[in-house]
């Protein structure tokens, strides 16, 4: 690993570790608003992610758990970037797309091989992120943070008989570079992939799964705080 990849990734490290010290139970539980939230306990995790635009396999991230006196329910408050359920975290999976997507020289072998994955996770997460939201429920939140201009999307250029197929691509084409637009719009960092979705859900780990994608529209209406906050 070259010198400065390496600093990069000792000081994401070092980050996640600060974060991880200096952790507080949350004011309010994230299921039923109680009050009262303890700690409980910590856990480790092995991610995936991309530093410099190189996939890096991180062995262990320091996570603290905390539960709900009230509700008896418990979650993890994960360090900025780390989504929960998740070995290769979104900007990894962010990257694969934007490559896969927009450049017509690549294959989902190609971007498998250059991120570390296979061909078939790739895949499955064009299948994910085309269901994850709906594009005009993301363009009517450009419209609630000043940003009328429908940004243009690149043509994805993959011949295909596959009318199902055809319609994937394009609207994850088009869920991507929108989270992109509203990132941007919300003065988020990149990728719109991580940072839109982690404000949208927050601390909750059980609104996007494999069987259901889709971001509820409940978990829309839970950010309307932040997405107004951050319009001002």
């Amino acid at each position: 690993m070259a010198s400065a990849q390496q600093q990069a990734v000792e000081r994401l490290e070092r980050l996640w570790s600060d974060f991880y010290h200096a952790a507080v139970p949350p004011a309010a539980c994230v299921f039923c608003g109680g009050g009262r939230v303890w700690r409980n306990g910590s856990c480790t995790r092995a991610v995936q992610v991309l530093v410099l635009g190189v996939v890096v396999h991180i062995a262990e991230v320091r996570i603290r758990r905390v539960v709900c006196a009230q509700c008896r329910r418990g979650w993890q408050v994960r360090p900025p970037g780390i989504v929960a359920h998740r070995h290769y975290q979104l900007c990894v999976v962010a990257e694969a797309l934007q490559r896969y997507l927009f450049d017509e020289k690549s294959s989902l072998r190609s971007v498998g091989e250059a991120l570390g994955t296979t061909a078939r996770t790739i895949g499955r997460w064009l299948e994910r992120v085309a269901g994850a939201a709906d594009p005009a429920e993301l363009l009517r939140r450009l419209g609630m943070v000043g940003e009328p201009v429908v940004p243009a999307v690149p043509e994805v250029r993959r011949p295909t008989t596959d009318e199902r197929r055809a319609e994937v691509l394009r609207r994850a084409a088009l869920v991507v570079v929108l989270l992109e637009a509203l990132a941007s719009a919300l003065r988020l960092s990149a990728p719109g992939l991580r940072s839109v979705v982690t404000l949208v859900l927050g601390d909750r780990s059980d609104l996007v799964t494999a069987r259901a994608p889709r971001i509820p529209d409940f978990a829309w209406r839970r950010a309307l705080a932040p997405f107004a906050r951050l319009a001002m």
